[in-house]
């Protein structure tokens, strides 16, 4: 089996996105447009493999991994497997919210893509990333361990803003392994990003 992960928002920011979360967002979007409020919300208890997919692919602006950094940021995801998730989406004329929260057990699993188009460096309107990224859940995990990931969006008419944080504490093989950061970006009604303070670090 493996797990499509087409639906990153903007395909990973500290690139952290919940599978099926920009559908979500869109829907209630849509809903919402000149109808008052829309709410969506989703829970997940015990399994939950997929509900939080994290990757660190060069495809928006979040940060890339750290040079010497356990994990491969092109060719691997953290994906949940069994814990609590929260998915949360309100969306109205003015705008949308969108906030998810996991914490539970999560493994390391390759990526691999499919298509004819390139991995793009740069993911914007005029340059969007059109390979599916498919992250193969029948391999054997190079790591397992406690993941903890909170990742919000909130988006009016002028302007967006995305915050993430992550916590992971793992094995791979035996040797101990972590990953701890934060990311906040902030775009203008352009598209343009305004700021982004970014903190991410490997043990």
């Amino acid at each position: 089996m493996n797990l499509r992960a087409t639906k990153l928002v903007a395909a990973a920011i500290l690139p952290l996105a919940v599978a099926g979360g920009s559908s979500v967002l869109a829907q209630a979007t849509a809903a919402a447009a000149g109808k008052g409020a829309q709410t969506f919300t989703a829970h997940a208890h015990g399994t939950a493999f997929g509900f939080e997919v994290v990757t660190f692919l060069p495809t928006g602006p979040g940060p890339g991994l750290p040079t010497g950094c356990w994990m491969t940021g092109l060719h691997q995801a953290l994906v949940s497997t069994t814990g609590n998730g929260v998915t949360h989406v309100i969306g109205n004329k003015t705008g949308d919210w969108f906030t998810t929260t996991y914490v539970g057990t999560a493994v390391v699993l390759p990526i691999v893509y499919t298509g004819t188009a390139p991995l793009r460096v740069a993911h914007t309107p005029t340059n969007p990333t059109t390979t599916t990224i498919v992250i193969t859940t029948s391999a054997t995990a190079s790591a397992s361990g406690r993941l903890r990931v909170w990742f919000g969006v909130e988006q009016n008419h002028t302007n967006l803003v995305i915050h993430a944080t992550i916590t992971f504490t793992g094995m791979e093989g035996t040797t101990p392994v972590g990953m701890s950061g934060h990311f906040d970006v902030t775009f203008n009604a352009q598209g343009v990003p305004t700021a982004t303070p970014v903190s991410l670090t490997c043990t």
